[in-house]
């Protein structure tokens, strides 16, 4: 199966107060998709296990033409758009009933040995099927991922990551980045403005019980944000972002 897809019904605790389909839930749901393509693939998490080896994420992007709503069915589709030695592309696009595009993104992955966590040969260690790569890149597929710290401090926060927010390889979830960043802004730029683009470059993992500090900056409609554990950078992001209608 080169292409995966399912329809999905936003429900309550996947939005945020003004019923917008909220950051956590996004990245929660294009991993679940991923997850589930990965496994009808045969290089899903219980194949990683028995392999000795795992799928991590280097650098993600978003971009973002409309938030669903609640109770918004939309369909969901993912596809591997390469594979290299150690490191493959994911593609993710989210339609509406009507077949508009809401958003589109891409994951950049690389297969690490789980015992030295050094990266590996994906054919060497996992049964890849070259006719199950679908090939079609979007816009952004080919643009470097390379983002900046802030130049200055206009919001911190520091915080104890928790571990109900690890995932099956005892580090921080993905998905969690974004939703860090996004928090360290006041409430009034949250109520007034959405993001159109998010974009992360993935430096170090993070496990639970961490002490993290997470500096922002805001640059009219972009925010820089650099997630760290005792000075040590563990993830920047960027976030474009666009008044409410």
């Amino acid at each position: 199966m080169k292409r995966y897809s399912k329809k999905h019904t936003l429900k309550v605790y996947e939005v945020n107060c003004f019923g917008d389909l909220k950051l956590l839930s996004l990245f929660n749901i294009l991993q679940e998709a991923a997850c589930e393509h990965a496994d009808i693939l045969g290089i899903g998490y219980q194949s990683c296990v028995k392999a000795g080896v795992a799928w991590v994420a280097a650098s993600y992007r978003v971009d973002i033409t409309h938030l669903p709503k609640l109770g918004q069915d939309f369909i969901i589709e993912t596809w591997v758009a390469d594979l290299n030695a150690v490191t493959s592309q994911r593609c993710y696009r989210i339609k509406n009933d009507q077949g508009r595009i809401l958003i589109e993104g891409i994951t950049n992955w690389a297969l690490i040995s789980s015992e030295t966590l050094r990266p590996v040969a994906i054919s060497k260690n996992l049964p890849i099927d070259l006719n199950q790569i679908d090939g079609e890149k979007l816009k952004f597929s080919s643009d470097k991922i390379r983002l900046m710290p802030p130049e200055k401090t206009d919001f911190h926060s520091h915080f104890l990551s928790r571990f109900d927010e690890m995932d099956t390889n005892f580090h921080i979830n993905n998905a969690i980045y974004p939703t860090w960043a996004a928090e360290t802004l006041p409430p009034q730029w949250q109520e007034t403005k959405v993001p159109t683009c998010i974009q992360i470059n993935f430096k170090m993992p993070t496990k639970a019980f961490e002490q993290i500090d997470v500096i922002s900056q805001i640059c009219e409609f972009k925010t820089l944000h650099e997630i760290s554990v005792a000075d040590q950078t563990k993830a920047l992001v960027q976030i474009n972002w666009q008044n409410k209608n």
